[in-house]
């Protein structure tokens, strides 16, 4: 048999044929997987939204149930706490879901509701990271990028406003608060500050105080010391990792002044390299100096936190009076809430009867507020009035001295009628002294009576949230509740905390406990913007 085996033309021509024929039938397969890329079918809905409220169970005191309440999650902080894959999120374009992609979570009643945002449209914004600019003159520090110019586009987050130092090496984003926040003692000897009463502090306490802290990234904090307050150093040789922190003194030397500095007193994190516990400090003129031992007097704190920079900005401009709002939507009308329903943190602004307060803590049955400046006669008038502590060496009590002066001469102006005395809450005030110098903020030694009987105003004490003079502008000094020991009381003021005699004549900044079921009546918590009580 003849056998004759194929030409080259007709091998080509028989491969152009099936490779045509795989084209032609491949075309469907490929445009359905595609189609897949772009296209969330309600399992994977129903699976981030899942997984949504898990994550949300995890990190309740985060986001906690109160009606009319707007969280948002980005599937980074889902991905970050290992409660999604990422090989789930790659299944889809880019366009259709990422790293950024956002999670609405809206609290109805008892329950949480779910949206997933399109991409980037939530606002014109988008993330944190999104509004430092690329022109900023920078240097580097700890594998970051720190940011000498002043990024002026201040961040509300917790009733705080916060400013952008820079970026660190993971792309999460450097903050530190505007004012300080409270004075403590920062040590109880001479320990260093991994050990510190101030460190403690501020991942407790301050810690625990803020909403959606899981946006807020585990970072590395240098602790090294320093020889004098000229150290400007690009390494850090030793670190501990936390949530909170403070300044170090080489950011201070690097950053901008216009920020750093801005006439507000605080301690920073960098001791003196001599084993006495000293540590330096920014002082009210601007200057650093070293803040002798950190267990002689308490001084104010200023935190810093680290943002993930995937973090939503819900709105604002991002000016001092219009802010960009940082995880939280505080346009969410609060008109004819309760307190104890309202989405609330503590550090917003509550205005009651012509007087601005801020919250300094909330509770179950009563919300504790600060009034946000010195106390006047005529809440219009910013004279203000000045007070002894004690006329005859007592503890803060209603019978004498500056209790009996806020409790019973000045009562009326905080609590004039009925409808207003529905509004306080008949929580106990509380006195307290510090027996030694660098007494531990949350172990005060409590006198034997240790309530206040009939007292229903009261003072801010060493420790407490916003008890630092970042309102007054000036230097004000003003009574604390602390007491140094029978003859002596700690007073605030912008230049230091101290010990004065109970018959001087200073100051005064009220406390009053008012009820949660107070109901808001306008506002959004802001100071240009404060929730508005009406006392029913």
């Amino acid at each position: 048999m003849n056998k004759k085996g194929f030409t080259l033309v007709e091998l080509l021509g028989v491969i152009i044929m099936i490779g045509a024929l795989i084209l032609v039938v491949a075309t469907p397969i490929v445009s359905q997987i595609n189609k897949q890329k772009v296209k969330l079918d309600d399992a994977s809905l129903n699976l981030i939204y899942s997984t949504t409220e898990t994550y949300i169970d995890k990190n309740k005191n985060s986001y906690p149930l109160k009606n009319n309440a707007v969280y948002y999650i980005t599937l980074k902080q889902l991905l970050d706490s290992k409660f999604i894959e990422e090989e789930f999120i790659k299944t889809y374009s880019t366009d259709v879901l990422s790293k950024k992609s956002i999670i609405k979570v809206t609290v109805n009643g008892d329950t949480y509701t779910y949206n997933l945002l399109p991409s980037n449209s939530y606002n014109s914004i988008g993330m944190i990271y999104d509004t430092i600019s690329s022109g900023i003159t920078k240097y580097t520090y700890m594998d970051g990028e720190y940011f000498q110019s002043y990024v002026d586009k201040p961040i509300y987050y917790n009733g705080i406003l916060w400013d952008i130092i820079g970026k660190n090496a993971d792309g999460t984003i450097k903050l530190l608060s505007r004012d300080s926040i409270t004075p403590i003692y920062v040590n109880k000897g001479n320990e260093q500050y991994n050990d510190s009463y101030a460190r403690k502090w501020l991942n407790t306490e301050f810690l625990g105080s803020l909403v959606d802290s899981s946006i807020i990234s585990n970072q590395k904090w240098c602790v090294d010391t320093a020889s004098d307050k000229s150290v400007s150093s690009e390494s850090c040789s030793n670190s501990i990792n936390d949530k909170v922190g403070l300044l170090t003194l080489s950011e201070v030397n690097r950053l901008a002044s216009d920020y750093v500095r801005n006439s507000t007193l605080y301690v920073l994190m960098t001791q003196k390299n001599d084993n006495t516990g000293s540590y330096f400090r920014v002082n009210n003129l601007g200057g650093i100096d070293l803040f002798g031992h950190g267990y002689e007097l308490p001084i104010h704190i200023r935190p810093s936190i680290n943002i993930i920079a995937e973090a939503p900005i819900i709105s604002g401009t991002g000016t001092s009076s219009d802010p960009y709002m940082l995880a939280r939507d505080n346009s969410v009308s609060l008109a004819n809430v309760r307190l104890k329903d309202a989405p609330i943190t503590v550090g917003m602004y509550v205005k009651y009867l012509n007087r601005t307060y801020r919250i300094m803590k909330m509770g179950d049955n009563s919300f504790k507020m600060i009034l946000s400046k010195v106390y006047s006669i005529d809440p219009n008038v910013d004279d203000s009035e000045w007070a002894a502590f004690s006329t005859d060496n007592q503890s803060y009590n209603v019978s004498n001295g500056i209790g009996f002066y806020l409790n019973n001469t000045k009562y009326t102006s905080f609590v004039p009628n009925d409808v207003s005395k529905n509004l306080i809450s008949d929580d106990s005030i509380f006195n307290g002294i510090y027996v030694t110098r660098g007494s531990n903020y949350r172990l005060q030694s409590l006198k034997d009576n240790q309530v206040v009987t009939d007292a229903v105003v009261g003072l801010p004490k060493l420790g407490e949230l916003f008890a630092s003079p970042n309102v007054t502008g000036r230097l004000t000094p003003y009574w604390t509740q602390n007491e140094f020991d029978q003859t002596n009381a700690y007073s605030i003021n912008n230049d230091s905390i101290e010990i004065r005699p109970k018959s001087d004549q200073i100051y005064i900044r009220p406390v009053i406990n008012v009820t949660s079921d107070a109901i808001i009546t306008s506002g959004n918590g802001l100071k240009d913007n404060p929730l508005v009580l009406d006392g029913k």
